[in-house]
């Protein structure tokens, strides 16, 4: 199962391999923020559905090395946490809403992922306009608008992830 290859192959970083290339026995090359995250999402969810404690873990591990490797308080708004990638690495409220989404299916998180996981909310909560649509404009700009051309990335992701943040608390 997909749970179990992905246990195995946590790098020592906390991360996952990126994937396998069995026609030449090597690690496939190549890594994204996104996937990581959403690889510690299904792990961490996979854990509690198969009752698996190593799962847990293991999804533990990749999303505090995640949440060091790719996010930051906001300097601005200390009750925020973002992605510190540039935009074109990884899309802002994609990263955010998996790495909630991975914090919330966690079986019992730390205080501090916890917390961390609350800052990932509030950032993603103020990306909510009135009308209840999500900004996932490619950028961390505050001026509550992306382009009307622009592509709705993630934004499906970032409001699951409050629901089940909203639902674990």
């Amino acid at each position: 199962e997909g749970a179990d290859w992905l246990e195995r192959n946590q790098l020592s970083d906390g991360t996952f391999r990126y994937g396998w290339l069995p026609a030449t026995d090597q690690g496939m090359p190549g890594n994204h923020a996104l996937r990581q995250a959403g690889a510690a999402a299904l792990l961490a969810r996979a854990s509690v559905r198969l009752d698996r404690p190593s799962f847990n873990r293991a999804a533990m591990t990749a999303i505090r090395s995640l949440l060091d490797k790719t996010t930051e308080i906001d300097p601005n708004r200390p009750d925020e946490r973002r992605p510190s990638l540039s935009p074109t690495e990884a899309n802002p409220v994609g990263l955010a809403g998996l790495l909630l989404w991975a914090i919330a299916e966690l079986e019992e998180p730390t205080k501090d992922i916890d917390a961390d996981g609350e800052r990932l909310a509030n950032f993603l909560r103020r990306r909510q306009r009135a009308d209840g649509s999500i900004n996932v404009s490619n950028s961390l700009r505050d001026d509550g608008d992306d382009p009307p051309q622009a592509a709705a990335y993630y934004p499906g992701e970032a409001l699951y992830a409050i629901l089940r943040s909203h639902h674990r608390k």
